[in-house]
């Protein structure tokens, strides 16, 4: 808009507005518009007389003007604003530290064990914790997974029984979380539904996975069949997480929304949340999008956020880097020369298990943690040691279901005919045959399509050693640290694997919205049990919340799930929302996928019979 002067390009296209122009009459007479605004974040602090909206230049970044929402007052200036948002922090910090100094002067009354926790309002700490060295990498199992039937179920961890705690907005921070909960995080990326529990009790999964130890997870607790990622590729799918929004809330749609940061606000974010409350967070590898950098790629993350993040380690040819379609497009290159260790997955997995035995050696006073160990294998390159590989020989390897021959000729007439009643938008947009759908038929020679499916089970099953590793780490944990910590593992959407004529993600169809989700809780799940409700990752940060009796932020979407972990067969009247671009969104709910696209075209799956 031409009142509006980036100092870097005089003739900059757009502007990035924190605020909804819709229902702002500062911005919308700002920019001189009517109505919304193209390219434009929407995200408003309050309402409209008494919200803080800004409008930052989409160029280079700096904010242009400000407005505190007082009707008679001038917009603030960005040096004004700079200098309140200081004094602010130093008020905050004054207030911290004569509230550190009283805790100290009186009593700490200790809180309950487990779940038996009052909820807080604002408060803590955001000191960074000096990084602790890490211990050498735990050797891994020299022997590969193999088909067992599930464990058993364990007996249960117990936590001191509890009501379901509600948020208390007001009540005084304590500035004390000493005996709340612990949580390990496990975000996984690309993971589809073939792991052994869906196999066990759906129709869903691929028959020769080999997930002994995720299926080990599954015995120890609840799992979920139908689970849904709140977008189906990678970069909306975690902002949406980790901030709690869903993507029509956040603006978030796409990884070409990269970097997430100017969609959600600094301190919004579920570690963020329990950081502020008195958590220690540390995190390692792919928990929000490209966080691999850790504390040294602050664009990526914030940095305020987190205790401790150090960058992910890189050994063998994964330091000089794999081709990015390598076991996909390609064959994978001497596996016979790739170590459990070279992957960064293995280092991620060795740095939870040395801040897990920090706990246990009681080296943080007291303080929870909340650690994220984030896994980016089955994503792509599908490059993992060569005993993976010959647990899936290719000439055993089975092909999606409706496909019953070798001759690509067939194949191809056998995709087209599950495509004939879908809306031509969703072929162009979400199927896309012609991509890497058509190359691989036109590679039939080498069998791809088999060699695909192989690589990527070989993938799967490289997690799964990394899973076990973890959670050998876990149940060595003295007592009193495992039944005073949850686990949550999902996975951030699904994968075709030649489905509907597509490979990859970014569809609104089964294969890549369903995911692993799995729950464990002392005291509220019960070991070894089946969830078939519906619901969407929105729900792990109001759940988490609610479990750890820490208030849920206001600006959080999405349903508390601890009903259904408390009694998976309870009444629920809840859905699964999905997301795949602006104006495309599936429904999911005990028995139908109702999707609507841009363009308004229509598909209706009825799952009991299809």
């Amino acid at each position: 808009p031409p009142n509006l002067d980036c100092a870097e390009d005089e003739d900059a296209a757009f502007v990035t507005v924190r605020g909804n122009v819709r229902d702002c009459s500062w911005l919308r007479d700002k920019l001189e518009v009517d109505g919304d605004v193209d390219l434009v974040e929407k995200q408003c602090e309050g309402t409209e007389a008494s919200s803080v909206c800004r409008v930052t230049c989409g160029t280079c970044g700096e904010a242009i003007a400000t407005d505190t929402g007082v009707s008679d007052e001038p917009a603030t200036t960005v040096a004004e604003e700079q200098e309140q948002e200081q004094e602010q922090e130093q008020e905050q910090e004054q207030e911290e530290d004569a509230g550190a100094n009283a805790a100290e002067a009186g009593s700490l009354e200790e809180v309950g064990s487990g779940l038996d926790v009052e909820n807080d309002g604002v408060e803590a700490t955001a000191a960074t914790e000096p990084p602790s060295p890490t211990a050498a990498p735990t050797p891994s199992p020299t022997d590969p997974p193999s088909p067992t039937d599930p464990p058993s179920p364990t007996a249960a961890p117990t936590l001191s029984p509890t009501a379901s705690p509600t948020a208390s907005p007001t009540a005084a921070p304590t500035g004390d979380s000493r005996g709340r909960p612990n949580v390990l995080f496990i975000p996984v990326d690309d993971l589809n539904n073939w792991v052994g529990y869906f196999l066990r009790h759906t129709r869903k999964g691929h028959p020769q996975s080999m997930t002994p130890n995720l299926d080990r997870l599954s015995a120890m607790g609840l799992s979920f069949t139908n689970a849904h990622a709140s977008s189906t590729i990678c970069n909306p799918s975690r902002t949406a997480v980790w901030s709690g929004m869903r993507p029509s809330t956040s603006g978030c749609y796409d990884n070409k929304d990269y970097p997430w940061k100017p969609f959600v606000q600094e301190g919004l974010n579920l570690n963020a949340h329990f950081k502020n409350r008195g958590y220690y967070t540390a995190g390692s590898g792919k928990t929000h999008h490209s966080s691999q950098e850790g504390m040294e790629g602050p664009e990526k993350i914030y940095t305020s956020e987190w205790s401790e993040y150090p960058k992910v380690v890189k050994k063998g040819r994964a330091a000089g880097g794999y081709g990015p379609f390598e076991g996909f497009l390609s064959e994978v290159i001497e596996a016979d020369k790739v170590l459990d260790d070279d992957d960064p997955d293995y280092h991620t997995v060795s740095f939870c298990i040395d801040r897990m035995k920090e706990d246990a050696e009681k080296k943080r006073d007291g303080k929870p943690f909340f650690l994220a160990c984030g896994l980016v294998k089955p994503h792509l390159p599908w490059v993992v040691p060569q005993r993976y590989y010959d647990l899936y020989p290719r000439d055993t390897v089975q092909l999606p279901p409706y496909v019953t021959t070798n001759q690509w000729k067939e194949w191809d007439e056998a995709i087209m005919e599950d495509l004939k009643d879908v809306p031509e938008y969703a072929i162009q947009r979400m199927a896309n045959p012609d991509k890497e759908y058509t190359d691989i038929l036109r590679m039939n020679e080498t069998r791809r399509w088999e060699g695909a499916i192989q690589n990527y089970l070989a993938t799967i099953a490289y997690l799964d050693m990394n899973v076990g590793r973890l959670l050998d780490a876990f149940e060595e944990l003295p007592q009193e640290i495992q039944t005073n910590t949850i686990i949550v593992l999902w996975s951030d959407h699904g994968y075709h694997l030649g489905e509907k004529g597509h490979h990859k993600k970014q569809t609104l169809w089964e294969e890549c919205s369903d995911v692993p989700f799995i729950w464990v809780v002392p005291n509220v799940t019960t070991p070894g049990t089946i969830c078939d409700r519906p619901v969407d990752l929105q729900s792990i940060y109001p759940t988490l919340c609610n479990l750890t009796g820490l208030d849920v932020p206001d600006h959080v979407d999405g349903d508390n799930i601890r009903p259904l972990l408390e009694d998976p067969d309870a009444e629920w009247d809840g859905i699964a929302t999905v997301t795949m671009g602006r104006m495309n969104h599936a429904i999911v709910d005990q028995r139908y996928r109702y999707i609507r696209y841009e363009d308004g075209s229509e598909e209706l799956y009825d799952h009991d019979n299809d």
